[in-house]
């Protein structure tokens, strides 16, 4: 694998090997806000984010992972990886 791909890079090769729609924007809570998927499969419902390395738990992944939660459980998606 070619670990110096840039981050646009990666996510159009993780669209590719997802057959995924690209990036796809949900509105979640006004106090969430809105979430980008860096993946949607629209086959499946799915939404996929992507990382390089290790990812720590700053705010901004918290934030990410309540508004995954929020989505799965209110039907907006049937997964998030």
């Amino acid at each position: 694998m070619n670990y110096e791909i840039d981050m646009c890079s990666w996510e159009a090769y993780l669209n590719q090997l997802l057959k995924a729609d690209g990036h796809k924007t949900i509105p979640t809570t006004k106090k969430l806000g809105k979430r980008v998927v860096d993946a949607y499969v629209k086959k499946t419902n799915l939404g996929q984010e992507s990382k390089e390395g290790y990812a720590s738990k700053t705010k901004f992944v918290e934030k990410q992972v309540k508004k995954d939660a929020w989505l799965v459980k209110n039907d907006e998606l049937d997964g998030v990886k």
